[in-house]
């Protein structure tokens, strides 16, 4: 016994030790940085406490109802027979995220997007390239552009937590967010808005539905049909009316940098390292992988970035979607294991210690 539990300690300083080398290499990467795209999952989310896909559901009213987040997560036209429990469910869920604390993490990449990238230098035209590439686009008005600068956040939660931390022109919620609802038909591409108090309604804990008399108060407001989140839901079959802004914005920031950073990869007035475009997931699961294929994706469109992914899984770890990126693994590839936001708590001690070594 004495024997298996030295086994043990040592297996776990020498797991501590190689963490340790992985936080430090993926301080200075990010230290080098010039371009940082933050991108993450349910994992992120789950550190301030918000259930992962599998969980969202996991409540005895709805195991007793015999239903699944699948079920939930679906149109509105899909849910005819069971509208109070589907409203009752994303009702909730918008108040738990409302109300739900971000964790440490989400201040931590603010702080690395203000006090370090911020103080890179990028070129104008890099500004002007985004401009240009947005333009033709069919909500753009110059007089109100503001691109987004050397970070952007590429996110498939649907909690809006970024939000809180970000600026608009710096963020791409993928698949939606629960604060924004369109018309379930919808009625016209433009029928999204913002309900304005979530608060107002209630949820009766033993049928998790709401009251009918307040179903009303969810039709779309320009046809009078039902409304659904904003949301890509399983099963969509052209109802989600995606955010054309947001998606527009991150294609001309990701294309613009994409440019920049082979340009800047070896000039000395740019910091003259070798990853200027670093790319830093952030608990990416496995089960609807979205995001990890966009960014293996930027990888291999750009020799000048490098991933750093972060993820509890060794699975997550291990898993690389795109068959061209295994030879790279080791080379642009950083993996490492543990909670997103402890991790990040321990790259940022050791950037700190860059900087003030600096």
């Amino acid at each position: 016994m004495i024997h298996s539990n030295r086994c043990e300690l040592l297996c776990s300083s020498e797991e501590r030790c190689q963490n340790n080398t992985l936080i430090k290499k993926a301080a200075e990467i990010i230290s080098k940085a010039s371009f940082l795209l933050i991108t993450c999952g349910a994992g992120f989310s789950q550190d301030s406490g918000l259930a992962v896909y599998k969980d969202i559901a996991n409540h005895h009213v709805y195991k007793k109802k015999n239903l699944e987040y699948h079920d939930l997560a679906r149109p509105v036209s899909c849910c005819d027979e069971m509208l109070l429990e589907y409203y009752g469910f994303w009702i909730h869920c918008a108040q738990t995220y409302s109300k739900t604390s971000s964790h440490s993490g989400y201040e931590i990449l603010q702080k690395w997007k203000e006090k370090l990238l911020n103080k890179k230098i990028i070129p104008k035209e890099f500004f002007e390239k985004q401009k240009t590439l947005l333009s033709d686009s069919e909500w753009f008005k110059e007089e109100q552009h503001k691109a987004a600068r050397n970070v952007f956040v590429y996110s498939s939660n649907v909690d809006n937590h970024f939000s809180r931390y970000f600026n608009q022109e710096e963020i791409y919620n993928i698949h939606g967010h629960v604060f924004n609802w369109q018309c379930g038909k919808p009625c016209s591409e433009k029928s999204v808005w913002k309900v304005p108090n979530f608060k107002e309604f209630e949820i009766d804990e033993h049928t998790m539905e709401i009251n009918s008399k307040e179903l009303q108060k969810l039709n779309c407001p320009h046809c009078q049909e039902h409304s659904m989140p904003n949301v890509l839901m399983f099963g969509d079959l052209g109802q989600y009316i995606r955010n054309k802004e947001e998606e527009d914005r991150y294609i001309a920031w990701e294309c613009s940098v994409e440019t920049f950073s082979r340009e800047m990869q070896s000039r000395t007035e740019y910091g003259n390292t070798k990853y200027p475009f670093v790319i830093i997931e952030l608990g990416c699961g496995l089960r609807v992988p979205s995001v990890r294929l966009e960014n293996e994706c930027v990888l291999l469109d750009c020799d000048q970035s490098f991933l750093i992914r972060i993820n509890v899984g060794q699975e997550e770890l291990d898993t690389i979607h795109n068959e061209e990126l295994k030879p790279l693994r080791d080379e642009r590839i950083l993996c490492i294991q543990g909670g997103c936001e402890n991790i990040l708590k321990e790259i940022d001690n050791e950037i700190e210690k860059i900087l003030n070594f600096q």
